[in-house]
């Protein structure tokens, strides 16, 4: 039925952090934030639950011209937002979430360290 998709555009303070490691050009940019992208789809499929594999095998990093979208479930798996967020009998596993906010800190973390 639903599937989760997370769009990866822009993320301003990535932006920002990468014009002042470098003189970046905005393909520079995109392709950092693809690198994000497979980053974050390997995250959550280490995150997803697995009883078939299904779930996990479906979860992928697709780029394009602005960034990348990561998705879980796309016509494969039909439950794969009801894993993410819950029903009214079972709790939310987030792995799609959690691979997010995993990815974005390390990011930051590590462009913190180069920033003067």
């Amino acid at each position: 039925m639903a599937a989760v998709e997370i769009e990866i555009e822009g993320f301003p303070q990535l932006i920002a952090a990468i014009s002042i490691l470098a003189d970046t050009t905005m393909k520079d940019a995109v392709e950092v934030l693809q690198v994000v992208g497979r980053a974050i789809a390997i995250e959550a499929q280490w995150n997803a639950p697995v009883r078939t594999g299904r779930l996990k095998d479906s979860i992928v990093s697709t780029p394009n011209e602005t960034g990348a979208v990561v998705t879980a479930g796309s016509g494969v798996v039909d439950y794969a937002a009801y894993v993410e967020f819950g029903t009214q009998k079972m709790v939310g596993r987030a792995y799609m979430s959690r691979a997010v906010e995993d990815a974005i800190s390390e990011l930051m973390a590590m462009y913190e360290e180069k920033l003067p």
